[in-house]
């Protein structure tokens, strides 16, 4: 499957509408841009949403597997794009479209979801220019699920972070990844995280367990924000692969 950069000469292929706000529609463009797996072309006869592309949709003949396999892919996006980009809000998985070689028509084979309403925080610097707000590899982050089930776990868990419970299985599921606590620490000593991460994970077991049982509170606990915080900065590197598994 060929990739293109023109807006008005897709791809050979499958191709899946994703819609979301302008600003994260824009984001995603220049984060997915090809050459690269997955990626992110337009095509102006296609209503407001970008066109996510990839290469593992070839070899699929029908279009019902096709939304599956985005479906499951934009939820992972919805998790790592927020560990890259500021004021990240959600896409949603619309139309399935196939080009054909003859003249690039598309056929609409499902009804797209609405386009997300509302606006992303404002991305100007102080002269009023619109400037990019991230930083990391949002594709790397994206594969790393695809490709390794133990980081999928772990994106998967970032989203669930409302309560110390989930919290901690956010945390374990880094702890699994990174092999044991040793292996964690050593880790995340090297990278300057483990104080924090330590206070954060003392914290999330003691909340988890009995009152009165092994765990105790460390003597500053940690706020549920600041878990989340050092939860995703740390699952960001490992998703970036920065961190040793």
């Amino acid at each position: 499957m060929a990739k293109a950069n023109s807006a008005r000469t897709p791809s050979l292929g499958w191709a899946v509408a994703i819609s979301g706000n302008s600003d994260d529609q824009q984001w995603l463009r220049l984060q997915l841009a090809p050459p690269g797996e997955p990626w992110i072309e337009s095509d102006n006869r296609v209503l407001r949403p970008v066109l996510l592309r990839s290469e593992r949709w070839t070899n699929i003949a029908e279009a019902a597997g096709v939304y599956a396999d985005a479906q499951r892919m934009v939820n992972w996006l919805n998790e790592a794009y927020p560990l890259t980009t500021t004021g990240a809000q959600r896409f949603e998985v619309g139309a399935v479209y196939w080009f054909d070689e003859r003249d690039g028509r598309s056929v609409n084979v499902f009804p797209a979801n609405p386009v997300v309403a509302g606006s992303a925080i404002p991305l100007a610097n102080t002269s009023g220019q619109r400037v990019s707000q991230f930083a990391g590899d949002l594709r790397k982050s994206l594969n790393a699920a695809l490709t390794d089930a133990s980081r999928a776990r772990v994106l998967e868990s970032l989203e669930k972070m409302n309560y110390w419970g989930d919290i901690y299985k956010a945390a374990e599921a880094i702890r699994l990844l990174a092999g044991d606590q040793e292996a964690l620490k050593k880790a995340l000593v090297a990278s300057g995280h483990w104080q924090e991460w330590d206070r954060c994970w003392q914290t999330a077991n003691y909340h988890c367990h009995a009152v009165g049982g092994p765990a105790s509170l460390p003597k500053v606990p940690a706020t549920p924000l600041n878990a989340r915080d050092i939860i995703k900065a740390v699952a960001s590197m490992y998703l970036q692969k920065m961190l040793p598994v």
